[in-house]
């Protein structure tokens, strides 16, 4: 378990090494629909429309970083929220 070290420091290194890791994304555009949908809240119809998908397309390509990211977490001994908190 993680130990709380100045505020939620130790958190957001985790987050953004998991985010950063390139075994998590397909290609570059596959990053850029899950840091949009992720961190800057667009919605599937608009990524969709700014990255050439269809919203499937969108909805299944978040699906699969969203799992991604939830191995590579678990690999790294987070199996839920509340061990990142």
């Amino acid at each position: 378990s993680l130990s709380y070290v100045n505020g939620f420091k130790e958190t957001r290194i985790i987050i953004e090494e998991a985010l950063d890791s390139l075994q998590l994304y397909e290609d570059d555009r596959e990053r850029t629909l899950f840091e949009m949908i992720s961190i800057h809240n667009f919605t599937y119809k608009k990524v969709g429309e700014m990255l050439g998908y269809t919203f499937d397309q969108v909805r299944y390509r978040y699906k699969k970083v969203s799992g991604n990211l939830l191995k590579y977490l678990q690999q790294r001994g987070i199996n839920d929220l509340e061990a990142l908190i």
